[in-house]
Formats: C-alpha cells, structure tokens, sequence
C-alpha cells in the first residue's frame, strides 16, 4: 500500500509542477546579448515572486502577457511575466527560482544555469520583449 501512495504522490506532483515553468532565449550567450526570461503560468495564479536576477542587469520587465492556445483540440491558458537581461560579467549565471501561488499552492521553477562568455558577432535582430513568434512561421537558412 505505501509503495501505490508514493506512485501517485509523484505523478500527482510531475503534474502540478507543469502549471509553472521557465523559459530562457539562451543557455550560452555572449557579454553583449540579452538574455530573454519567461516564467510562465498555466493556471490562474497569484503573489508572483521573480528571482533576484544575481549576475544580471534588469534591462525590461517585467511584462506581463496572458493567452490561450489550442493544441488537439485542448485549450491551454497561459500567463507570462517576461524579463530581459544583460549579464553582468563572463562565467556561469543561475536564474534562481521565481513563485507563485495557484489554487493556494506555492509552486517554484527550477533554476537555470547560463554560461556567459566573450562578446558575439550580432546578427541584427535585437532581442525583445515582443511576443515569441511561432517556430512555424520562422524563416530558416537550411535550405
């Protein structure tokens, strides 16, 4: 009986922690790029708690954006509180842990190591803190 109760104490918690989530543009950058942070909720939420962002400047944000999407068939709600960041110096940075409170629950992402080097060649596209545009529409140089 108490290895069925463990089981379902896992599943039940996989599935909780997908209410809440982060999402970063890079995991290696250079110096002079901008990091884009998305913490993302999938249910209504509240007392949103971001990160102290150590390592980082907070060049904007936080911008916050809600919206539903269809996938199947299944709706999905969404709402994002959206940063930009410059890193402060080369090495390794970690986007701690933001909350937030959904149905009287705390939930937390993981934290996110990024590693910052030399600066890069820009390609022109400035980073922004613009709604993503869907892989499907992205133009791609593979052909």
């Amino acid at each position: 009986m108490k290895t069925v109760l463990i089981i379902m104490l896992v599943s039940v918690s996989g599935f909780a922690q997908g209410l809440f989530e982060v999402r970063t543009s890079h995991t290696t950058m250079g110096m002079n790029e901008l990091l884009r942070v998305d913490f993302v909720t999938h249910d209504d939420g509240e007392k949103f708690a971001a990160p102290s962002f150590e390592g980082f400047t907070v060049k904007e944000g936080p911008v916050t954006r809600s919206y539903e999407e269809a996938i199947n068939g299944k709706r999905k709600y969404n709402f994002e509180y959206a940063y930009l960041l410059q890193p402060q110096k080369k090495g390794t940075a970690t986007i701690g842990a933001a909350s937030v409170l959904i149905g009287g629950d705390e939930f937390k992402t993981t934290p996110v190591a990024i590693t910052i080097g030399d600066a890069v060649k820009l390609t022109g596209k400035l980073q922004t803190l613009e709604p993503p545009i869907h892989p499907a529409y992205l133009e791609t140089d593979d052909e």
